[in-house]
């Protein structure tokens, strides 16, 4: 039997699907996991000689079988597949449009304590683990982003300006309890305090 959730994976899942998908990552997920209908209007997050953009793409949401779910015969499963080779993420937001992005960082670094430095133009920022969750702080001001429970991790996956407000968005992915979840933060979701606002997550479990 799965135990509870942790904090983190209970607040995705009271907000999933309350509103058509607007993040997606390349892969394959267990039924439910991802749209079997995507839509239009994606923007693929894709790195090319250094250079980071967004770029239009069609998305393939296509029938799988499910290795650990499914009976010879069965697909159950949903491959999300893009044109758009090696896309770190697939967005969607009327704040976002296709075109070159800068990006300040977003490695795959593991977020602790120590914490991970941010530079967007003229503007530096601290992103770090607390014994609450994620904090990100900005000079004086301190911008708490997701709760997270002891046994939860969470990994920088790209820091930058999506939507060229010229304030600092996240992609940050979460994992704990055989979860793994993606997810977008957007400055411009916030209006005047600056601080990225939760846009979407994409979450995934395992067996």
């Amino acid at each position: 039997m799965r135990r509870a959730l942790p904090l983190l994976f209970a607040l995705l899942a009271s907000s999933a699907n309350a509103e058509p998908a607007s993040l997606l990552i390349p892969g394959e997920y267990h039924g439910g996991e991802a749209p079997a209908e995507p839509g239009p209007g994606w923007l693929a997050l894709v790195e090319r000689d250094g250079t980071w953009s967004l770029q239009a793409t069609l998305i393939l949401a296509e029938p799988v079988f499910d290795v650990l779910l499914d009976q010879t015969g069965e697909t159950s499963g949903v491959r999300i597949a893009t044109p758009a080779q090696d896309a770190l993420a697939l967005l969607r937001h009327p704040a976002l449009r296709a075109g070159e992005v800068s990006q300040s960082g977003g490695d795959g670094e593991v977020l602790d304590q120590s914490g991970v430095a941010l530079s967007l133009g003229a503007q530096h920022y601290q992103l770090a683990r607390t014994d609450s969750g994620l904090l990100l702080r900005q000079g004086n001001t301190a911008m708490p982003l997701a709760a997270l429970e002891p046994e939860d991790s969470a990994t920088l996956r790209w820091a930058g300006d999506l939507d060229r407000d010229g304030r600092l968005d996240l992609l940050i992915e979460f994992s704990g309890d055989n979860r793994l979840a993606r997810c977008a933060y957007l400055s411009s979701l916030s209006g005047r305090s600056g601080a990225p606002s939760l846009l979407a997550c994409h979450e995934a479990t395992g067996c």
